[in-house]
């Protein structure tokens, strides 16, 4: 199971959603993947996706667009008892919706859990909004 903010459609958050992209390609034959993500991309633009359903992506990948008012924790324990991951999967390191609540989830529900930070603990990274990033 991934977590993160966005993913195709959305592509103004850049490289990480195609890393995700070529990465559901390349283990696809493999692996089965369940992405949770929002439903709008890096400005805030509203994706012309179906929310809060699971969506065929490819042949081995199920997408969910979450929008706001259902990223509760209740509501993502539910969804991960559901699927029963392996393992989960946190590609970035500040978002409440994609990486606390997975974090404490995996713990609740022992999974194994990685985390990608994806250059978001470099220093040029860690310069803009330090307060919230340094909590």
């Amino acid at each position: 199971m991934v977590f993160y903010d966005y993913f195709d459609p959305a592509y103004k958050a850049g490289g990480p959603i195609r890393s995700l992209v070529n990465f559901v390609k390349l283990l696809g034959d493999k692996l089965e993947f369940y992405i949770v993500t929002g439903n709008k991309d890096h400005d805030g633009e509203r994706l012309v996706v179906r929310t809060n359903q699971w969506l065929v992506y490819s042949d081995n990948t199920q997408v969910i667009y979450i929008d706001k008012p259902n990223r509760k924790i209740g509501r993502l324990k539910r969804i991960m008892k559901e699927i029963d991951p392996d393992c989960i999967y946190v590609n970035g390191i500040f978002s409440v919706f994609t990486t606390i609540i997975p974090l404490k989830l995996s713990k609740e529900l022992s999974k194994p859990l990685v985390i990608a930070p994806r250059g978001m603990l470099q220093k040029g990274a860690l310069l803009l909004k330090p307060v919230k990033k340094r909590l």
